[in-house]
């Protein structure tokens, strides 16, 4: 984050131009090249210039208003390329570089919907693409430029350009590559946070998981998180199991309760929707469990054995307004129902490039009485005082028998139901069977246990755990290989995507066990 946007600034160019003015050698980002200590940096003035002979570049092919594809890995050479376009009227189009032996239709399909006439990468990524054919594959009309090829000499060319606040600045395509995750050792984020002091970081409710699993006593002796003030948590939903976890896993490291920061966003909303006060404790509110599956929401009294803990996510901001619509007759729900979360305010982002339909559909939905265009979300979720509880994605709301069941519930209970199978990697979803919707549960295993693999007692544990948290039976139970689950590029599980391997049987199972037995049925 750079720094607050002030009168003075109207754009990120005015900002950053400004910022190496007054604090031309201060650091402004700080890459860890090995995950821990080996670090490089770029202060306001080196980013200023780079970014400026990016722009004379662009503007020596008069490319104003153009879009640029930029694959780079991740460092500050992305960061140099990103507000080098800013700075020549350019629009940036982020994408990852393909990897080694890796198709590119998914990078050819991204720089045709684009209309993309440039690509800029470091020189290693052009010639590990021209290796694995990406010139015979469509990349041929395109200018591909290695940045770290050209001469610093060129910023002396770069002309400032007036730039409007509604102008397009990136064009973002939603994440769709899946691969095999790679292994890392959590404890290096939580190490850098000790050396660096850092106030503000965070990732998604998995990462607080694996830190608390997997962070040994031994490493917890070092590390200092007494600085780390706002440690966000979203991207899914957010567990109150892990937060309680987390915290009382480093509590004697300096982790505080309160730091706790969940949040709500998504990318058509330019990432953030929703948040609460960073010295306030996360709100969690527990609710019915049996009422929720029917779309409504009554808190649970103290005894209640069916209690779903729903985490908040916080409130609205500055001029942002959050609604909850009933997406089959598009009325505003009352108090106490689940519904769509539409959300409107200056933040939301203009459409889906190239699609006006979508666009009109998704960002521009119109409510009877109430004055302005909304983005609907595609989340389901309620208000409660003021603040917005998500509760799952509408397209993955498993209805069987009349009953809503979220498929993150049912994944959860499916990981810790066997210790052979992996967290985070797992998908339930619904195929339909002679007119009938049946659960299906996919689920990989943990390569440790793949020699060894007792089939059945895994499958019937599963089945056992998921009939008895849930009250449904699993039609099919899928054990998956090791790193084979559909992911997005964050790390998301694409249940859809898994749906239509399973449906194609393309997924790469190890079982497939799709007999219900009498012992095994829900009563």
């Amino acid at each position: 984050m750079l720094a607050q946007l002030t009168e003075k600034d109207t754009s990120l160019v005015s900002l950053l131009r400004r910022k190496s003015q007054l604090h031309p050698t201060k650091s402004l980002y700080t890459f860890l090249l090995n995950g821990e200590t080996k670090e490089i940096c770029l202060t306001y003035q080196e980013l200023d210039q780079k970014a400026q002979v990016i722009a004379a570049l662009l503007q020596s092919f008069k490319a104003r208003g153009e879009r640029v594809l930029l694959l780079y890995p991740p460092g500050l050479e992305f960061i140099e390329a990103f507000f080098g376009c800013l700075y020549a009227g350019v629009i940036p189009v982020p994408a990852y570089p393909p990897r080694r032996n890796q198709r590119i239709n998914r990078l050819l399909a991204i720089a045709q919907d684009a209309e993309a006439r440039f690509v800029f990468a470091p020189t290693e990524v052009l010639d590990s693409l021209a290796m694995s054919g990406g010139q015979d594959l469509g990349l041929t009309h395109l200018h591909l430029i290695a940045t770290d090829s050209i001469e610093i000499q060129q910023a002396l060319n770069w002309i400032p350009i007036e730039i409007n606040q509604d102008a397009l600045a990136f064009l973002q395509y939603t994440s769709g590559s899946t691969g095999n995750p790679k292994g890392v050792k959590p404890v290096r984020w939580l190490k850098a946070i000790s050396r660096y002091k850092a106030t503000t970081s965070g990732g998604s409710d998995f990462a607080y998981k694996l830190c608390a699993n997997k962070i040994t006593a031994e490493q917890k002796e070092n590390l200092d998180l007494s600085s780390w003030s706002v440690a966000f948590s979203g991207a899914e939903p957010v567990h109150s199991e892990t937060l309680e976890q987390f915290y009382q896993a480093f509590k004697d490291c300096g982790f505080r309760r309160e730091s706790f920061y969940p949040c709500y966003g998504l990318a058509e909303a330019t990432l953030f929707v929703s948040g609460g006060l960073k010295t306030q404790a996360p709100m969690v509110y527990p609710v019915e469990g049996k009422s929720l599956a029917q779309n409504l929401v009554i808190e649970a009294i103290e005894g209640n054995q069916d209690i779903k803990k729903i985490v908040s996510c916080g409130q609205a901001w500055m001029d942002e307004k959050i609604i909850i619509v009933d997406p089959e007759s598009l009325q505003e729900c009352a108090s106490g129902e689940v519904g769509e979360v539409w959300v409107s305010g200056s933040h939301i982002a203009q459409g889906y490039w190239g699609r006006s339909q979508a666009t009109a559909e998704t960002f521009q939905a119109h409510l009877q009485g109430v004055e302005g265009s909304f983005l609907r979300t595609g989340d389901l979720g309620f208000l409660h005082n003021g603040e917005l509880f998500i509760t799952g994605r509408r397209k993955d709301l498993i209805i069987i028998l009349g009953r809503n069941h979220y498929p993150q519930d049912i994944e959860t209970t499916v990981e810790t139901a066997h210790l052979a199978l992996r967290p985070n990697c797992g998908a339930a979803f619904i195929v339909e069977v002679k007119g009938q919707e049946h659960l299906v549960i996919a689920q990989e295993v943990e390569r440790a246990y793949l020699r060894k693999l007792n089939i059945d007692e895994v499958v019937t544990s599963i089945r056992r755990e998921v009939a008895r948290g849930h009250s449904i039976n699993a039609y099919h139970v899928v054990l998956l290989k090791t790193g084979s689950i559909p992911k997005t590029s964050s790390g998301k599980i694409q249940r859809h995507a898994c749906k239509m391997g399973f449906v194609n049987d393309t997924l790469d199972i190890l079982k497939d066990d799709s007999e219900i037995t009498e012992s095994n049925l829900v009563s």
